[in-house]
């Protein structure tokens, strides 16, 4: 999961910007809309400051860890 992490993160700033995290999902070849990538990046950002760092990413992909 970190190697896929760096992968996307493509400014290597150690978080994913919504450009970033859209242009992964795409790269992926998920197609949703704009607006439901923007609402799925939301439910990444755990702590809502714009960015989603690899703590919440594992938080989403994973789910809760003991």
């Amino acid at each position: 999961m970190a190697r896929q992490f760096k992968i996307m993160d493509d400014n290597g700033s150690g978080s994913l910007d919504p450009y970033e995290f859209n242009k992964a999902i795409t790269d992926f070849g998920v197609k949703i809309d704009e607006k439901d990538q923007m609402t799925l990046f939301k439910c990444f950002d755990y702590d809502g400051n714009g960015e989603i760092d690899f703590n919440e990413f594992i938080r989403v992909i994973v789910g809760p860890l003991n």
